[in-house]
């Protein structure tokens, strides 16, 4: 309610401000639904399309409820609205402006800006092992940990360091007991949550990186994942999931390694390949790391 409250304010009177740029979908709705002549200009930032994502998340969060169909009815209306009134409009993939042209038709002042990373970004270091992979990010069950956890039991001589997992989600105690279902703990360092400050020193301590989503429809058509930019300018080699919003900024065989979504094999194959030749994991790194400089 306050940052309602705090919106509105912003978006009316004698003080309100120059433009107004938000991700929440209601705060939009809210503002939009404001005369035009008396409120700030509005940019709204689309990271999916409400109500497909709220239908998936009880399949990608262990603590989601399934949404009511008037929810649903209620995010579509808003959706539409806020694309039709907005004054800007942005999505964080190509494929997410294609759904809701389709959608809705056409709009003027429409801009794709993919997530990125901070600079800036250093040059590329030698790992100081090659034989190992590491993960950063979410340990929800569609980010795929659980899909690496079971390619790394196909690869006795990989190590892993997953980083991330908050204390209070059970995400993290979950992953723990698959590795040990598995008989991989001992080569699995569980780090959990850390300062976002640790994160690349961690990631160079790999010479392989992991982002082995699974085909939902946010990370097939809406994700721009921030951890992708961060594999980036840490100069480690990328194997990800085969996903449409990923190829966007990946190319197999060129920045990275693409290998099918949900397929632990095919993930353990690609990571031995990296593992086994440093020559193709510096080409590939090299590569991302100039292409997280845009």
């Amino acid at each position: 309610i306050g940052y309602l409250s705090f919106a509105a304010g912003r978006a009316l009177g004698t003080g309100r401000a120059d433009v107004l740029m938000t991700r929440d979908l209601g705060t939009a709705s809210l503002v939009t639904s404001l005369p035009r002549a008396l409120r700030a200009p509005l940019v709204y930032e689309s990271h999916g399309y409400a109500p497909e994502v709220a239908a998936e998340l009880p399949g990608m969060l262990t603590t989601a409820k399934p949404p009511s169909r008037g929810r649903l009815k209620r995010l579509a209306s808003r959706e539409e609205a806020v694309w039709r009134q907005a004054d800007g409009y942005v999505t964080i993939t190509r494929g997410l402006a294609d759904d809701l042209t389709s959608r809705f038709g056409r709009r003027p002042h429409l801009a794709v800006v993919p997530d990125g990373v901070r600079g800036p970004v250093n040059a590329w270091e030698p790992p100081p092992r090659w034989d190992v992979v590491a993960y950063a990010g979410h340990l929800y069950p569609w980010k795929g940990v659980d899909v690496l956890l079971q390619a790394l039991a196909l690869m006795p001589h990989i190590r892993a360091i997953i980083v991330g997992g908050h204390a209070a989600e059970s995400d993290r105690g979950r992953l723990e007991s698959l590795a040990v279902t598995l008989g991989v703990a001992s080569r699995v360092e569980f780090t959990g949550q850390v300062a976002p400050v640790e994160v690349p020193p961690l990631l160079r301590r790999a010479a392989i990186v992991a982002l082995p989503n699974t085909a939902t429809a946010a990370s097939t058509r809406f994700t721009s994942p921030l951890k992708l930019f961060e594999y980036m300018a840490a100069g480690r080699a990328i194997v990800a999931s085969d996903l449409p919003a990923l190829r966007e900024v990946l190319r197999h065989e060129t920045n990275a390694l693409l290998v099918p979504p949900g397929d632990p094999a095919a993930l353990a194959a690609a990571i031995a390949r990296l593992a086994a030749d440093p020559g193709l994991s510096e080409r590939l790194a090299r590569q991302a790391l100039a292409d997280a400089a845009e």
